[in-house]
C-alpha cells in the first residue's frame, strides 16, 4: 500500500561522519558549525526538510514545499563563510523541521532547524541551540535553495 502525503519524505540510512568532539559549549561563545568543511572537495549538498507543522510560521521568503535543496558550491562556501551563531546556552524544545549537510552520500551535519518569521536557529546535540549572527544572512541562503520533487529522499 502506498499513502500520498504531499511531501517528500526524507531517509537517512547513510553512515554518518557528525563531529562528536565538539565539547561543551558556552552561552554566548560564536560559532561557525561549516567551519572545517571543504566544500570544494567531493559531493556536497545541503537539505532542509520543512515539517508541515512549520509552514504556518514559515519565513514568506523560503519556499513553502517539504524538502529543499542545494549542491551549489557558491551557496554552500556562503553558508561556510557568513553561517555564524552565537551559543544560548541551553535547548529550544519546539522544533520540528531538521537541516542536514551531505559529502559523497554521508551526513556530515545534521540539526534541527527553525525558519520562522521571528525567530531562526540550529539545534542539536553538540552545540545546543544556536541562534544566527545575522539571521538576515541565513534567510537569503536559503531562499537559493530548490524544491525536491522526488517523494523518497535517502541520504
Amino acid at each position: 500500500m502506498c499513502y500520498v502525503t504531499g511531501y517528500t519524505l526524507v531517509i537517512p540510512l547513510s553512515q554518518n561522519n557528525l563531529d562528536k568532539t565538539a565539547g561543551a559549549v558556552k552561552a554566548g561563545q560564536q560559532l561557525n558549525p561549516f567551519a572545517g568543511f571543504d566544500f570544494t572537495k567531493g559531493n556536497w549538498q545541503a537539505f532542509i526538510v520543512v515539517s508541515p507543522s512549520d509552514f504556518t510560521d514559515l519565513h514568506p521568503s523560503i519556499q513553502h514545499h517539504g524538502c529543499i535543496k542545494t549542491g551549489d558550491r557558491k551557496v554552500l562556501m556562503r553558508m561556510k563563510k557568513d553561517w555564524k551563531f552565537r551559543a544560548i546556552g541551553g535547548d529550544m524544545a519546539t522544533f520540528q523541521s531538521t537541516f542536514y549537510v551531505v559529502r559523497n552520500h554521508k551526513v556530515m551535519f545534521e540539526s534541527g532547524i527553525v525558519l520562522d518569521k521571528q525567530r531562526q536557529g540550529l539545534q542539536n546535540p553538540q552545540y545546543g541551540w544556536m541562534e544566527p549572527v545575522d539571521a538576515a544572512e541565513i534567510i537569503s541562503t536559503c531562499k537559493q535553495f530548490k524544491a525536491v520533487y522526488w517523494p523518497i529522499v535517502f541520504l
